[in-house]
């Protein structure tokens, strides 16, 4: 089926929506395939819906103009005083000239890490790369290979578990088209050149034909092989057409994409640091806030409601009633379980219930979170447990980029809820009872 050719309008779907169109349509048809994608599908997803929502922030705030405006500001007062800011009058061109050569590259960078990172059995194969080059050594150490053959056949077990061939060849076929249609042919990896004269272009037969072919794609083929593997094996695993296609895909990426972009990238660095440096020197009255990024961050906000769209307001918290109002028997994700529907039903909520009667679930606040923060504990002013934090709100999702306190929001479980699930919900309050609880 090809997926490319279903959808409206061709040239602007995404590599993720092809993705998840071909996910979706066998989850839905096949009870094992849904089990097997449904971590995959929610990764995709997931970072999909981020993106969107970044880019909805960003244009709802008006990101791009206030950054222009910012920078226009910074370069009139570096020109009204050339003596004192000499060193900078350069470096806004210079960061435009840096950046204007990323996007060249970008957009291959973008595919290839979209695409590679799709072709399941591809990536699979890579992970042989080891077994070769040390079977390749002029004095090969058996120790070493028999390591690495177990290595090979453990990642091969848990591959196929959750692995389907059916998915795999139309989400390749689909994944590899796109890249073929929207990267220039100077940057295409070689082997497309093979799949324009062999296969005229056709990239689902292609892909229908290596992946009948190789050794990568059944367990009944690969664990085999790992088992009986023998000194000169390492041919087979060359000459296997999956591999073949993975070596070509990351020639490019090792021998030009990835040195040309961490090369724009260093530069852009070393500019970025001056530019940090020049702000500071050119517009001291801005308050500026260091780099937490990989560190222990303290982010400091206040609960409450927000309005992301126009007649549109979001409570600052959320309740057991909305799970109920939320079931969907058809999706696993919102199942709900008997026991907690008798919990609901009795308002049986211990001593976690608010004043009205009411079990709060999640709470929002205007904290300045990122990746990362999932997990941490959110503390009140006093210093005690109040919740979990887990989550953003889809429409501050911008917030690594350009933070606004009026609709950025993080999301955190709130510890009542924890403490119910615990108690009431699991049977274990004697570990509630070890806790030290405050009213």
């Amino acid at each position: 089926m090809d997926i490319i050719q279903n959808i409206s309008d061709p040239a602007k779907v995404s590599i993720r929506d092809a993705r998840l169109s071909i996910m979706d349509q066998d989850m839905h048809a096949s009870q094992k395939v849904r089990i097997q994608y449904a971590a995959k599908q929610s990764g995709v997803s997931n970072g999909w819906k981020k993106w969107s929502g970044e880019v909805y922030g960003l244009k709802k705030n008006n990101t791009i103009s206030k950054k222009v405006a910012y920078e226009q500001e910074f370069q009139k007062r570096v020109l009204e005083n050339p003596a004192k800011f000499k060193d900078y009058q350069n470096l806004l061109s210079q960061l435009k000239l840096a950046y204007d050569s990323l996007g060249k590259v970008q957009l291959n960078w973008d595919y290839f890490n979209e695409v590679v990172g799709g072709l399941e059995v591809v990536k699979f194969s890579q992970g042989f790369e080891p077994l070769v080059k040390l079977s390749l050594k002029s004095d090969p150490v058996k120790s070493d290979i028999q390591k690495q053959l177990k290595i090979n056949n453990d990642a091969s077990t848990a591959f196929f578990k959750d692995y389907n061939l059916g998915t795999d060849e139309k989400i390749s076929a689909a994944l590899l088209k796109l890249y073929y249609n929207h990267i220039p042919k100077d940057l295409q990896p070689e082997i497309f050149r093979l799949i324009e004269k062999k296969y005229k272009g056709d990239f689902d037969r292609y892909v229908q034909a290596i992946y009948s072919r190789s050794m990568f794609t059944s367990p009944d083929k690969i664990i085999p092989f790992l088992k009986n593997y023998d000194a000169g094996d390492q041919k087979k695993i060359v000459k296997d057409p999956v591999y073949m296609l993975m070596k070509s895909l990351y020639a490019l990426y090792f021998e030009t994409l990835g040195p040309a972009y961490a090369r724009i990238n260093d530069k852009i660095s070393v500019l970025n640091r001056t530019y940090m440096k020049a702000q500071m020197e050119v517009m001291p009255e801005k308050k500026y806030y260091p780099d937490a990024n990989l560190t222990l961050r303290v982010a400091y906000g206040k609960i409450g409601p927000y309005a992301p769209r126009d007649g549109v307001i979001y409570n600052w918290y959320t309740t057991l009633d909305g799970i109920m109002q939320k079931e969907d028997t058809t999706v696993d994700e919102f199942h709900v379980s008997p026991r907690l529907k008798s919990l609901w039903a009795k308002k049986d909520y211990g001593p976690y219930a608010d004043s009205k009667g009411e079990l709060h679930v999640a709470f929002i606040a205007n904290n300045h979170t990122t990746g990362g923060n999932s997990g941490s504990p959110v503390l009140d002013e006093e210093g005690r447990l109040i919740g979990i934090n887990f989550d953003r709100c889809w429409e501050g999702t911008m917030s690594d980029v350009s933070f606004d306190s009026d609709f950025c929001r993080n999301i955190a479980v709130d510890i009542r809820y924890v403490l119910f699930v615990i108690d009431k919900y699991a049977g274990a309050g004697y570990l509630v009872k070890e806790m030290k609880l405050v009213n």
